[in-house]
């Protein structure tokens, strides 16, 4: 139920879509495998087979972004113009999905 979601997502993130090179996500990944999700449905069959040099998109709700955005040298390097503030709350991305479902 609506009720449920709103127990395991009790907080307003917002998701934040990231701009960032290969080797900068892969040293994020590499420290925090446990924390992070990479959807390999792109074609991508592992971490490790992301191009250094390529930019690909990541997608951190606005917590995990701010309280970590100095802890890793790939997030304080960033400028404006390298992410965007969805304003796009996580607990409605999952409430529109599962209705989808159903």
């Amino acid at each position: 139920t609506k009720a449920d979601i709103f127990e395991v997502f009790p907080f307003n993130n917002m998701v934040i879509l990231v701009n960032i090179d290969g080797a900068s996500l892969k040293s994020i990944y590499n420290k925090n495998s446990n924390y992070l999700y990479v959807d390999f449905a792109q074609g991508i069959s592992s971490i490790n087979n992301l191009k250094d040099s390529e930019i690909y998109q990541l997608a951190i709700i606005d917590y995990v972004f701010e309280s970590t955005h100095s802890s890793y040298d790939a997030f304080d390097k960033l400028n404006n113009d390298q992410y965007i503030e969805t304003n796009i709350i996580m607990r409605d991305i999952l409430i529109q999905y599962l209705d989808e479902l159903y």
